[in-house]
């Protein structure tokens, strides 16, 4: 169905962007949804071809609320690596994508 295909070229565009940027040596935050199941079950709801490269320069943030930023040490983690601007990438603009881009703006990151 056409939510599957959108799924499925999110999907894809985030393993581009995430090499291209390993490549390029720029930092990666990984953002995992729960934590019951540990990373291997929990990534991303379960999209496993998103995931970091073994040789990703690349933090992890486990999350429990829409925006990634709520509960978690993203926005020390940001500030302690000297990141000032975020690209923002997932599945679910409507929640979590864009409460973790509002939340950037409100902390002061270009987004």
């Amino acid at each position: 169905n056409a939510g599957n295909k959108r799924t499925e070229a999110a999907t894809d565009n985030i393993v581009t962007l995430s090499a291209a940027f390993n490549r390029a040596g720029i930092v990666t935050f990984w953002v995992y949804t729960g934590i019951t199941q540990g990373i291997e079950k929990s990534m991303y709801g379960g999209f496993h071809k998103v995931r970091p490269a073994a040789n990703d320069k690349n933090f992890l943030v486990l999350k429990t609320d829409n925006s990634a930023f709520a509960g978690t040490t993203l926005y020390d983690d940001l500030r302690r690596a000297g990141v000032t601007g975020l690209i923002v990438s997932g599945f679910n603009f409507g929640s979590c994508v864009k409460a973790t881009c509002l939340d950037a703006r409100t902390a002061g990151f270009n987004v």
